[in-house]
């Protein structure tokens, strides 16, 4: 990258068996600095893997060669450490409006994925979890409430109970019962 390229890189992630292996998800005004980002020589050199503004990624605990990542609208998983990527769809996910989202994933049920939802005001659309690594997704709740969400938002499970989430922006959320 380059100053002109004005890119905010969102994530960095190091595979924690093969920390060779780096991930950054980057947006950016640029449309070729916009994307997945992966080294294999510890950042010495990078590779685009996935064009578009990216947001957020996460390792599967119990799998590091599954990564999952956000993007603008859509959601992104790996099988590979990053080298490719296929989209992640489901009926359930709000197909209007939706800007980003966060991805939290915890060692306590690392079948089990989450994604809240915000559009592009701040908003956010609602709360998903998956049973089985993103392959089949449902919704927790669709209610909507303004955070600020897409400047600085974060969530996160406990490592221990998958059915406890913080999630926090301007305020802070608690949820007991995964997101409902």
């Amino acid at each position: 990258f380059n100053y002109s390229d004005q890119a905010t890189i969102q994530r960095v992630l190091i595979h924690p068996t093969q920390p060779n292996i780096l991930l950054a998800s980057v947006a950016a005004v640029a449309s070729a600095a916009r994307g997945i980002w992966r080294s294999t020589d510890d950042g010495a050199t990078w590779t685009n893997v996935y064009g578009g503004a990216k947001y957020d990624m996460e390792f599967n605990p119990a799998n590091p060669n599954m990564v999952y990542a956000s993007a603008y609208g859509y959601l992104l998983r790996s099988t590979n450490a990053g080298a490719t990527w296929s989209n992640m769809t489901s009926t359930v996910f709000p197909t209007v409006g939706q800007t980003s989202s966060k991805i939290s994933v915890t060692p306590g049920n690392p079948n089990v994925v989450y994604v809240q939802w915000v559009n592009n005001l701040g908003n956010v659309l609602g709360m998903y979890k998956s049973f089985d690594t993103g392959l089949t997704w449902s919704a927790q709740n669709t209610y909507s409430f303004s955070t600020q969400g897409v400047y600085d938002w974060a969530m996160a499970v406990s490592p221990i109970d998958s059915n406890k989430l913080i999630y926090g922006g301007q305020f802070m959320y608690r949820s007991n019962n995964a997101g409902v």
